[in-house]
């Protein structure tokens, strides 16, 4: 980029805020549904269904979840999803495309938010800024083809960094990774935080 600034402008590189709002406040997690959110685009959904079904049942009774909301659009071919439902036993609810607004009121009410990405690209995704602007630990498994983390970030934990955890402690553990995810999103990636960064480089002449 700097190779291209041929006016030697500041070059602002700001994190990916939520698209679904930011919580002023972290809630603690004990005080929240145990409710797993599964966001973003369909074919992400769809890809940690099919990729991860048996780790991902393995957290849901490890976590004692007893919801696993599913948040956004779906095709008319809902074969994935279907099968999913039966694979968690009654305990997927479709919700659906719904407002922003709703879909903060669901993350704000829920224990932790999973999703199937490329570690190192985490800051670059949507749904790790919404899951973190909610105080949410967002569980990362991996894409199939891609490497694991060479280095942990405290609040994105892996599922085997969950799994090492016992199922009376892992609420503790996750609450940690929450108050970590929501630190770096209020300190890097808010809005009022991208605003700190843009508005010194437009007041440049």
């Amino acid at each position: 980029i700097q190779q291209h600034n041929k006016a030697q402008r500041p070059i602002i590189l700001a994190g990916v805020s939520s698209n679904v709002g930011e919580l002023p406040a972290a809630t603690p997690l004990a005080s929240r549904s145990r409710r797993l959110a599964i966001f973003g685009q369909y074919p992400v959904r769809k890809s940690l269904y099919k990729e991860h079904m048996p780790r991902l049942q393995k957290l849901v009774e490890h976590l004692g979840v007893t919801e696993v909301a599913d948040i956004g659009t779906t095709p008319a071919d809902r074969g994935t999803l279907d099968w999913a439902a039966q694979q968690f036993s009654g305990k997927l609810r479709d919700y659906g495309p719904l407002p922003a607004a709703e879909v903060g009121e669901l993350l704000a009410d829920s224990q932790a938010g999973a999703l199937n990405s490329n570690y190192s690209v985490r800051f670059k995704s949507g749904v790790v800024g919404a899951y973190q602007a909610h105080a949410l630990p967002a569980i990362i498994f991996p894409q199939a083809g891609q490497p694991g983390p060479i280095e942990l970030d405290p609040g994105c934990p892996t599922p085997d960094q969950v799994f090492a955890v016992h199922a009376e402690d892992v609420l503790a553990m996750l609450q940690q990774a929450a108050l970590a995810g929501f630190g770096y999103y209020q300190e890097h990636r808010s809005y009022a935080a991208v605003l700190r960064q843009i508005l010194p480089a437009l007041r440049q002449p």
